[in-house]
């Protein structure tokens, strides 16, 4: 975790859950991480209309350059993207396992900017229908982002967190697939989380 904001959610994440795998929605605080809510978002889990936003923080939405709450998450991403994010949310919110991705944004003008994202469960009574709270911050902020607003995101390098007691739901393999693609855990001793594997 290489961000501020990231460090500092998946602390608070990790400190209200206690004992449990992952802590309710209704636990979750706004004041407590105050400094972070400008990149802190809270996604629906509902595949079906694409994960829309619950609560969207303003540099995130300025970034876009569009008030995102209510909007799909899925949206904001290359299509090709789409059924590897899928994955990353099922298995987030299914398992209970915290998910830290490195994140390409493109403008318009195909510039890039560099992001870090945090994904981290919250419970509801319907383990399938709970939230995701997330936060998405620019690694480095190019001269160009808050003028020209961010139009697509792809996935780089992820990983578990691992947080302790994840793995008291989580069943003995996750695969997420995207075409030709298939993402398996590494065993729990590896400092690497993920291993890629060509079909």
């Amino acid at each position: 975790m290489k961000q501020r904001v990231t460090r500092a959610l998946f602390d608070y994440w990790n400190a209200v859950r206690g004992e449990r795998p992952a802590p309710d929605r209704a636990d979750v605080d706004a004041g407590a991480i105050r400094s972070c809510l400008p990149n802190t978002f809270i996604l629906a889990f509902d595949p079906q209309d694409g994960h829309p936003f619950r609560v969207a923080g303003t540099s995130l939405c300025d970034m876009f350059g569009v008030e995102l709450t209510k909007k799909p998450f899925a949206e904001l991403w290359a299509a090709d993207q789409r059924p590897t994010l899928s994955g990353l949310l099922r298995t987030v919110a299914r398992e209970q396992d915290g998910i830290v991705a490195g994140v390409s944004g493109r403008n318009a003008a195909a510039q890039t900017a560099d992001l870090e994202m945090i994904l981290l469960p919250l419970t509801s009574s319907k383990l399938d229908t709970g939230r995701i709270l997330g936060a998405l911050t620019p690694v480095s902020v190019p001269y160009w982002l808050g003028t020209l607003s961010l139009e697509t995101l792809r996935l780089g390098g992820l990983r578990f967190t691992r947080a302790p007691g994840h793995n008291r739901l989580a069943s003995d393999r996750r695969i997420i697939v995207r075409p030709g693609l298939v993402l398996y855990p590494a065993s729990p001793n590896s400092t690497i989380s993920t291993r890629l594997t060509r079909r």
